[in-house]
């Protein structure tokens, strides 16, 4: 809406796209400065962009060479910056056709933003819920 109102516009264009992820980005910083400075945990959630690369001996296959947060104006490339932990969930195919969730929390070659300050293993199945983790965070969050 402020975008819309600075520019006199009454939908979204093309155009002020730039004009929102930087005001996007702005609210971001200032709202994370002000609530970490109260000594409180901030959890962010956000969408995971995959870059591949074509496999050299199949030009048909790509192969995901970077998985970064997913965030306006290129700010998931330092958005990690930002939070004392940086975690990702991975679902694989677990026994009997059924689906396992694993939380990744170790930086890895293709995920260099992940990271980890309350102790939790590299990998960590948490199909079974937040009881998986919760030893973890006690007296954290």
């Amino acid at each position: 809406r402020k975008v819309l109102k600075m520019k006199e516009k009454p939908s979204m264009e093309i155009n002020l796209w730039n004009d929102f992820a930087s005001g996007a980005y702005t609210l971001l910083v200032g709202k994370l400065d002000y609530i970490t400075s109260l000594g409180t945990a901030v959890i962010c959630t956000c969408h995971l962009e995959k870059r591949t690369e074509t496999d050299s001996k199949d030009i048909m296959k790509k192969n995901v060479a970077e998985i970064n947060p997913l965030f306006s104006g290129r700010v998931g490339d330092s958005l990690g910056a930002y939070f004392t932990d940086v975690w990702m969930l991975e679902k694989r195919p677990g026994k009997m056709a059924t689906t396992e969730l694993w939380l990744l929390s170790d930086r890895t070659p293709k995920c260099s933003h992940l990271k980890n300050s309350v102790g939790l293993p590299p990998e960590l199945n948490v199909t079974a819920g937040y009881k998986v983790i919760e030893p973890y965070l006690q007296g954290r969050v």
